[in-house]
């Protein structure tokens, strides 16, 4: 059974494009939370105001994405429509997906305190994480909350890989039909 398949028959019914965007919207601000109390936090007790660039990347990116949703829905022209459901399902993989969810909680977090708890030489861990952008774990929420955010940004990203089928199926099945004056189905 697929991916696809297995969310779908989890969740009872097969999800419309509308339903899969507001999930996938949901759970990039659950991306946008997390990543803020982590950074913020981290920010706070390191010192390292820096940090505090993720909080507005991710708060952006949300904003972005809920105005190319806005977009897709509710266009008048299918090829904006389209162009926005697109440029959703990039920035949401790329960004929530890809970097929150598997480069800043899976290789920042997960792999780093793996390494760690199995003993690595401290020399092997500071090429890998360098002094003064990585801390090395010392602090049990800033660790829990930065692996934590795999969960919402999978949880995005399987959304987006299911809407992007959806959509690519719909626009396969249709090629010659431009009736339709929104990229998402209306719920």
């Amino acid at each position: 059974m697929n991916l696809a398949a297995k969310m779908n028959s989890a969740a009872g019914t097969r999800l419309s494009e509308t339903q899969l965007a507001k999930r996938v919207l949901a759970s990039s601000v659950a991306v946008f939370t997390l990543t803020s109390i982590h950074h913020s936090y981290g920010a706070y007790v390191y010192d390292t105001p820096w940090r505090l660039h993720a909080v507005m990347v991710s708060g952006a990116v949300t904003l972005l994405m809920a105005g190319l949703l806005k977009v897709s829905q509710f266009s008048g022209a299918p090829r904006r429509a389209n162009a926005a459901t697109y440029a959703f399902v990039v920035v949401g993989l790329l960004v929530m997906f890809v970097g929150f969810g598997m480069f800043e909680g899976g290789y920042n977090h997960l792999v780093k305190d793996i390494l760690y708890f199995s003993n690595v030489s401290p020399e092997l861990m500071r090429q890998l994480y360098p002094a003064g952008r990585y801390e090395l774990p010392n602090d049990s929420f800033f660790e829990i909350t930065g692996v934590l955010q795999i969960l919402p940004g999978a949880l995005t990203g399987s959304y987006l890989l299911l809407l992007l089928a959806r959509v690519r199926h719909r626009s396969d099945s249709s090629y010659h039909e431009s009736s339709c004056a929104s990229s998402f189905d209306v719920v």
